[in-house]
């Protein structure tokens, strides 16, 4: 069972303190905007963690998703494959195509009840040759088109495909259309865009690592970037509650929430350590991964967060909510996938 660590409201200017992990469970704190006052406590949720491990062999589990065939579907980036797990724990592997020192990284659902996922280089390789690929539920993978390092990927309005790259001039963002037709959006402030997903009003949203700001672009593709003090190194963008957009700042461990006009919250924590996934829960709350401190957090829209730890957590990536009412998220180290018990607001 996972503990819960004791959340506090830090100023982003002051030094970092480091949590220790303690094995009573203790109450949440208000989490506020850096640099504001110590809210009121708030109950703890139940925050249950289990963990199932990869085989051996199987190593660094990165992009998970709920798949439509009710089970969960993530990537294997190191063999290459995609694995499937049952809310059960029973686990399939199934390998993908793939250069050398290349393998697949995060994955989505598409309109058409495919996997979609993006194929680029592994760490401690080089190169750039990657593809987009997709797999059906029943374990058959297909390249669809060759791309320069792909990062994320998501699907967007009208049966399209969106993905971002990394490679090789500062990067792109890319739109599949149903028909096939590939279109690639740079420059306009694209600068190493990593997380990307479909917003409100047909929008898309992606954060640029590089350069440290938050894109929108539509399907026309004009784009729209929001350059605001306090991000840094966004990794991953999700849509939460109300419309409004949250994402991982990875470079000064934060979470962020921008408004569809571009009003950025930022929500500091000495406990957040290099935060990467970030998901919304059945719950109504933000679930995200700290890469570092080996721990989950929950905040509600409202900024009250809390932290969870457990010994089988490892280097967690990314996030999900899962079939089960549960939330599901992938450790790049463990290798493993775990499921955390979900609770209401």
């Amino acid at each position: 069972m996972g503990s819960v660590i004791a959340a506090f409201t830090a100023d982003p200017t002051s030094g970092r303190r480091r949590l220790a992990v303690v094995p009573a469970v203790l109450a949440a704190l208000a989490l506020l905007p850096a640099g504001a006052g110590q809210g009121a406590a708030a109950a703890t949720p139940p925050g249950t963690v289990t963990t199932y491990d990869l085989a051996p062999g199987y190593i660094n589990p990165a992009g998970i998703v709920t798949g439509p065939d009710g089970n969960l579907w993530f990537t294997e980036l190191g063999i290459p494959a995609i694995g499937k797990i049952t809310t059960s724990g029973q686990i399939t592997s199934y390998p993908v195509p793939s250069p050398p020192g290349h393998g697949p990284n995060v994955i989505a659902v598409g309109a058409d009840g495919d996997l979609w996922y993006t194929n680029r280089v592994a760490a401690f390789y080089t190169g750039n040759e990657g593809y987009i690929g997709r797999i059906t539920t029943s374990g058959q993978p297909t390249v669809v088109t060759r791309v320069d390092d792909p990062e994320g990927i998501t699907a967007g309005p009208r049966r399209s495909i969106w993905f971002t790259t990394t490679g090789p001039c500062n990067g792109s963002v890319g739109r599949i259309s149903a028909a096939g037709k590939v279109t690639y959006f740079r420059g306009h402030g694209i600068d190493q865009p990593h997380g990307i997903t479909a917003g409100p009003h047909g929008s898309i949203w992606f954060v640029n690592y590089a350069n440290s700001t938050i894109g929108r672009i539509t399907r026309h593709g004009r784009i729209t970037e929001f350059a605001r003090p306090g991000i840094s190194e966004p990794q991953n963008i999700t849509q939460g509650p109300h419309g409004a957009m949250w994402f991982t700042s990875f470079g000064n461990n934060m979470i962020g929430r921008i408004t569809y006009r571009g009003h950025v919250t930022l929500y500091s924590n000495p406990g957040i350590s290099r935060p990467i996934g970030i998901s919304p829960g059945p719950d109504g709350a933000i679930w995200f991964t700290n890469s570092t401190s080996d721990t989950v957090g929950r905040m509600t829209a409202s900024g009250q967060m809390t932290l969870y730890t457990d010994p089988t957590i490892s280097d967690p990536s990314i996030i999900t909510p899962g079939p089960d009412g549960n939330m599901w998220f992938t450790n790049n180290t463990g290798p493993s996938v775990s499921r955390i018990t979900s609770a209401s607001t």
